[in-house]
């Protein structure tokens, strides 16, 4: 049977034909449905005709389809379900992220908000504390850039550009290595990088201008607080 050929009081929904053609298969004991859910990952891993992707579904659309995949349920007949899941659980993984869990037996430990096993939760798990703040900034320059982060997110801010700025600002950001890679910018100044602690586990990264040549890109050693 045609999974598309099913439908409900919103149209097509093929996870109702699902259920429908399991049940006319399992007569013979009742039937529950084990795990169900859909994930508010800000990435998508798979697709889904009818709009349920595997990731990428805000938290609105989350809980339409849960309800909607509920009465699916019930029409059918089943003996119940249990939503899948009720907190959002950092220790899941998926083949679009797994590659990134570095150093992988602490990616329990942080919160990837692109990975949709991680986001199933009907209760949002997110970080709320911030680990620390890093101040670049040029004696010669209007503009500073503060970067400070999360378990679950990365953080930046520049102050300096005019309020009728309608541009784009880039940032280049190694996630490649420590020890490997492009550590240069080119330009005709050198930046050196001095570390200043402040109180509160926040600290400051002061970039000062002099000499020529190629300018070191500032690689995040001597953060207030690093994993």
């Amino acid at each position: 049977a045609s999974y598309a050929g099913y439908r409900d009081d919103e149209g097509v929904f093929r996870y109702g034909g699902y259920l429908k053609e399991f049940m006319e298969t399992q007569v013979k004991y009742p039937a529950i449905v084990a795990e169900y859910g859909l994930s508010t990952s800000a990435a998508e891993a798979h697709h889904n005709p009818d709009g349920y992707h595997h990731g990428g579904l805000s938290e609105e659309k989350q809980a339409e389809g849960i309800i909607r995949m509920t009465e699916a349920i019930r029409r059918e007949g089943y003996g119940g379900a249990l939503i899948f899941e009720w907190m959002d659980e950092w220790a899941k993984k998926t083949w679009t992220t797994e590659p990134y869990m570095i150093p992988y037996h602490r990616q329990a430990l942080w919160h990837n908000a692109l990975d949709p096993e991680q986001n199933y939760g009907i209760l949002a798990r997110r970080a709320d504390s911030v680990m620390g703040r890093i101040t670049y900034w040029s004696d010669n320059s209007p503009y500073t850039l503060y970067v400070w982060g999360s378990e679950s997110h990365l953080y930046l801010h520049l102050s300096g550009l005019p309020e009728d700025f309608r541009g784009t600002v880039t940032f280049g950001l190694d996630t490649f290595s420590r020890e490997r890679g492009v550590f240069f910018l080119p330009g005709p100044e050198h930046i050196k990088l001095t570390w200043e602690p402040v109180p509160h586990g926040y600290g400051a990264l002061r970039i000062t201008t002099s000499g020529t040549g190629n300018a070191p890109v500032p690689s995040g050693r001597g953060r207030p607080s690093s994993r």
